[in-house]
């Protein structure tokens, strides 16, 4: 089996980072101040836009509660279920994106 290809696991840790926010019925706002990221860092990670680096997960964990490997294990298991949104407004229309 070969390991999946870069915008897959960007949108599947998207779609992991944004399930993880509703279910903790926090806005956008209050997890990128949490995380102390910037604003755009932090809506481009959820939104698949960008490839997170380490210390982003890490803050982004930080700010949703939880750790980086349950990010990464939500990820790798959305893509294992083939429960993966596609990109442009499909993900914006499937997750609710604000």
């Amino acid at each position: 089996m070969k390991p999946p290809d870069e915008p897959l696991i960007r949108r599947a840790l998207g779609a992991e980072i944004l399930r993880r926010r509703k279910a903790l019925g926090l806005l956008q706002r209050q997890v990128w101040e949490r995380a102390g990221l910037a604003k755009n860092v932090y809506l481009r990670l959820e939104r698949a836009e960008r490839n997170a680096l380490v210390h982003q997960l890490i803050a982004v964990a930080i700010g949703l509660d939880t750790t980086a490997g349950e990010l990464l294990g939500g990820a790798l298991d959305r893509i294992a279920r083939g429960d993966v949104p596609s990109a442009g407004d499909e993900w914006r229309a499937a997750f609710g994106v604000e």
